[in-house]
């Protein structure tokens, strides 16, 4: 019986999450929009995307191929990319 109210808890969770989540995304839409109206907010975001895809390929690039010498991506941020470099690098490397 516990497996069943677990499941259900489980799943009201998650469904209150999901229209939490997606309730949350149309209102600040709502609200960002005026700030979002023209061409020249955009460049604030556009620019913040730029530079963390570029770490993102900067920090695979040297974890895959000079992983002796990567040690100035210690910072906490690139957990989860050392996690996943770690994890994809080929094993005869």
């Amino acid at each position: 019986m516990a497996r069943i109210t677990d499941r259900l808890a489980y799943g009201l969770g998650a469904a209150t999450a999901s229209f939490v989540w997606f309730f949350g995304l149309e209102y600040g839409a709502r609200l960002l929009q005026p700030i979002f109206a023209g061409p020249a907010a955009w460049r604030v975001p556009d620019v913040i995307i730029s530079i963390v895809m570029n770490l993102l390929a900067i920090s695979l690039r040297v974890r895959f191929f000079a992983p002796a010498q990567a040690s100035f991506l210690t910072g906490a941020g690139f957990a989860i990319i050392e996690a996943a470099a770690t994890a994809l690098r080929p094993s005869g490397r």
